[in-house]
């Protein structure tokens, strides 16, 4: 089995909130219990559903089983769906954070990790732009001014014609759920404001799904004491409850096209 040899030191100039986060994130990816696993825990899952049927679709319309594509996970943490992506065909993470490398590496150190943004990577010299970039929940942790450049450093990472996926909480719900973490960054956007940003980067837009299900609104909670009044039903869920499950979902995630 290959193994990675130990990660550069991280790029010189690069934005100082990366800086200001290192040791928080270096601590984050090392000691939280629900994100230190080789598997991705329940929440990442939601997303890891969605995002496995995006690549699944891509597989059979853009044959891959012939020619398997090249892969980014950008922001990649401790690395469970970069292993998750190369099912697919060749895949690589990057992740500016050292301490989330160095766990990536001892729990995938058949896989490849650069630490390194996005950004950094597409200026690397000999840089060769991939097939597919997916960057699930990185958006909400850039700061505000910073995230039109993310979603087109995101654009300089894959190929004309290959696509973008990316996921990020819904600004839509964030006063309804608060923060879906003590991460130091939440700069939640609404679904108008993501297409803005990838339509702004030169990005298609081709499909939003959604993940995780919060039963925030008040009709999901008066719902909820209906059926405790009523007692458990055998009567599948309802039309509107289903309905309710994809307006109040957390996650919304996107399918988009480089031209």
């Amino acid at each position: 089995m290959s193994t990675n040899p130990a990660p550069p030191a991280a790029p010189a100039g690069r934005p100082s909130y990366l800086d200001a986060n290192a040791a928080f994130y270096d601590t984050f990816w090392t000691s939280t219990p629900l994100y230190t696993s080789r598997y991705p825990n329940a929440d990442e899952a939601s997303r890891a559903s969605v995002i496995l049927e995006h690549l699944s679709g891509l597989a059979e319309s853009q044959d891959w089983a012939s020619t398997p594509p090249r892969l980014l996970d950008a922001g990649c943490g401790r690395g469970w769906l970069t292993a998750l992506l190369a099912g697919y065909g060749h895949a690589e993470g990057c992740e500016p954070v050292p301490g989330a490398i160095d766990a990536a590496h001892r729990l995938f150190p058949h896989l490849t990790f650069h630490l390194a943004t996005p950004g950094d990577l597409a200026h690397r010299p000999g840089f060769t732009p991939f097939d597919v970039v997916v960057s699930s929940e990185v958006l909400e942790h850039v700061p505000e001014g910073l995230q039109a450049g993310f979603v087109a450093d995101l654009y300089a990472c894959v190929r004309p014609g290959g696509f973008v996926i990316l996921t990020t909480p819904r600004g839509e719900l964030q006063s309804a759920v608060g923060a879906s973490s003590e991460q130091l960054l939440e700069n939640w956007l609404t679904e108008r404001q993501v297409r803005t940003l990838l339509t702004g980067a030169g990005l298609t837009p081709l499909q939003v799904r959604r993940a995780f299900p919060t039963r925030a609104s008040w009709l999901d909670r008066m719902l909820a004491r209906w059926h405790r009044w009523t007692g458990p039903s055998r009567v599948s869920r309802s039309a509107l409850e289903q309905w309710l499950d994809h307006r109040s979902s957390l996650y919304q995630i996107w399918l988009a096209r480089r031209p």
